[in-house]
């Protein structure tokens, strides 16, 4: 995303590596690196920040379905006299 596409509010909107598609194999490959190692230091950088406010985010949502999803047990066994609903395949 950062290199081909220019995501980045560090780096603007520049395309570092564009698609590389060799003649004979029809399958995207990486050829070297076209940008300095301070430039390469960023875009590690730039990739760890994404990842980490993805993780955050997913975190953040798993939580938050975790404390309905409970909420929602509660209810349906308190609807049931304290008794949990029967699952397929186990004696009662």
């Amino acid at each position: 995303m950062i290199t081909q596409f220019g995501m980045s509010d560090r780096l603007g909107l520049v395309a570092l590596e564009g698609s590389r598609t060799p003649m004979f194999l029809p399958v995207p490959t990486s050829g070297p690196k076209e940008y300095s190692e301070e430039t390469a230091r960023i875009v590690d950088e730039e990739i760890k920040k994404i990842l980490s406010e993805a993780h955050a985010k997913v975190r953040n949502l798993l939580a938050r379905a975790q404390t309905s999803t409970g909420r929602t047990c509660e209810v349906a066994i308190g609807q049931r006299g304290g008794r949990a609903a029967p699952v397929a395949g186990d004696p009662e």
